[in-house]
């Protein structure tokens, strides 16, 4: 494109094309993430899932550490406790520590999410990439095919 309709984000220098459209002209310095990690950090929102997600993991990495004490182990007379300065979280009607039982949860948890959003990326960014590249009727068909969601907007 040249001429009068040609606008001056339409030629950026290598070292001045923004990220985002809003971004064009302005010059950033760094790698992607870094460039990423700066954007979230201006976002509150983002910063409170990146803490949570920090929480879950560290807690999940540090969970022999962190848990006061075995997570199946079951304290004879010690059923049903409150809160409390032996059990953080109290106790289950086992006598188990409910404090351990959630760390050692984390990692449950923490797994069953990388595993769900890796399947995902597995079958949608080849499949993403099929129908964007043939377009068609192969669009037509993987987005046919694609699982119906029982919860409509």
């Amino acid at each position: 494109m040249s001429g009068p309709d040609r606008s001056p984000s339409d030629t950026l220098a290598p070292g001045q094309a923004g990220l985002f459209a809003r971004d064009r002209g302005r010059p950033h310095s760094g790698s992607l993430p870094r460039v990423l990690l700066a954007r979230m950090l201006r976002n509150p929102m983002g910063v409170f899932g990146l803490s949570v997600l920090l929480a879950l993991t560290l807690s999940a990495v540090l969970a022999p550490s962190i848990a006061p004490f075995d997570p199946a182990a079951q304290h004879p007379g010690e059923e049903l406790h409150p809160p409390g300065p032996v059990f953080f979280f109290g106790s289950d009607e086992f006598g188990r520590d409910i404090l351990s039982r959630v760390v050692f949860g984390s990692r449950v948890s923490l797994l069953v999410g990388i595993v769900a959003v890796s399947l995902g990326a597995v079958t949608g960014v080849p499949l993403g990439i099929l129908a964007g590249f043939y377009g068609g009727w192969t669009d037509t068909v993987i987005m046919r095919c694609k699982p119906r969601s029982r919860w409509r907007s």
